[in-house]
């Protein structure tokens, strides 16, 4: 390995461009590579970022012995075979969330990178988030005794993407579901993060009347039990108009916690026009609320960060098992509303 680690970049769409904006901010890497099957996006990559080889074939890209890592920001069911297919290259991994479509190929994920000796990062990125990193480092530093319960919301609106039977977004085949798996695993691994290890899920999922017999749920409403008896409430919606959502894209996720002394709360919200909120404060063994603002340790460049970890072998952001269990849990909520009975979160294999 060099200082800089030269990363490949498969699938060039938003979430592709978003990640190599942060990588063309990072000290510590180079990006040499673009895969990507369209011809628009190869296209906008060879004309708009010089020194990047293009591929319509990511596993051309694979073939470069120069390469070191590989982010991989695709549909979701594409991840579990290119994710081997690196490793099988000697490359490591970078893997947009969700890990993959159900616990078991989250499991041949990790055996896969265990096996050829390289990482398996995943890119959870509300655990940089400033006021939900700043949430984490409070519950850290004060006495909140025992986890109660806790109400956490993920609130956006895709339903353009979603009545698009073409688009992959929410659909069964490619996504693996609806919001539950996509918008819904962010708000999952928070929780999880602040509570420990999940048990069991009851579940519930909306679609309109109106919807295309491809796509998954548009709404999902769960009940998580965790090892310490907490219950926790995750609502996500991929149909919540919030202000300034019928002019453009909006994000509202708040995480609402309660504990034996005490409560903490923390929000991320983008409005569109109306701007962007954000609040971090907690109230603990005395009635006086805090207002915590992050500090600079709650501001991190999350592929910084993960290439630092790559040189240094420092843990993660965020382990390929903690990503894993966030899947698993969407994967128990699925098994819940089929069924209309409790369901067991899968566990890690021995």
């Amino acid at each position: 390995m060099t200082d800089r680690f030269r990363v490949g970049i498969i699938g060039f769409g938003m979430a592709g461009r978003g990640h190599l904006r942060s990588l063309l901010s990072c000290a510590n890497a180079k990006v040499v590579g673009i895969a990507d099957p369209g011809e628009e996006a190869r296209e906008y990559a060879a004309s708009n970022f010089d020194g990047v080889e293009c591929f319509d074939d990511y596993r051309a890209m694979l073939d470069r012995k120069d390469l070191d890592l590989v982010t991989i920001a695709t549909p979701h069911y594409l991840h579990l075979q290119m994710a081997l297919d690196s490793f099988d290259a000697c490359k490591h991994v970078f893997c947009e969330k969700p890990l993959a479509m159900s616990a078991d190929e989250c499991d041949r994920m990790i055996a896969g990178a265990k096996r050829a000796n390289r990482k398996l990062y995943v890119f959870q990125n509300h655990r940089t988030n400033p006021p939900f990193r700043a949430l984490k480092r409070i519950l850290d530093e004060n006495d909140f005794g025992a986890s109660v319960a806790a109400i956490v919301q993920y609130l956006g609106c895709e339903l353009e993407r979603m009545r698009d039977g073409d688009n992959w977004k929410c659909s069964y085949d490619k996504a693996g579901g609806g919001v539950l798996l996509d918008g819904g695993v962010h708000v999952i691994d928070l929780c999880n993060w602040y509570f420990g290890n999940p048990v069991s899920v009851i579940a519930q999922l909306h679609k309109p009347k109106d919807w295309l017999d491809n796509k998954g749920e548009s709404t999902a409403n769960l009940l998580i039990t965790y090892e310490s008896g907490a219950v926790a409430q995750v609502l996500a919606s991929f149909e919540t108009l919030l202000p300034g959502s019928f002019s453009e894209g909006t994000l509202k996720v708040t995480a609402d916690l309660y504990f034996e002394n005490g409560k903490a709360y923390a929000e991320y919200a983008y409005l569109g026009k109306f701007g962007m909120n954000t609040s971090t404060r907690y109230v603990c063994g005395a009635d006086e609320e805090h207002v915590v603002e992050p500090s600079d340790e709650d501001k991190v460049n999350y592929h910084e960060y993960t290439l630092n970890c790559l040189a240094d072998g420092s843990p993660p952001i965020v382990t390929a098992a903690e990503a894993r269990m966030a899947v698993a849990v969407a994967e128990a909520g699925y098994e819940s509303a089929r069924t209309g009975k409790k369901a067991d979160v899968p566990r890690l294999p021995a």
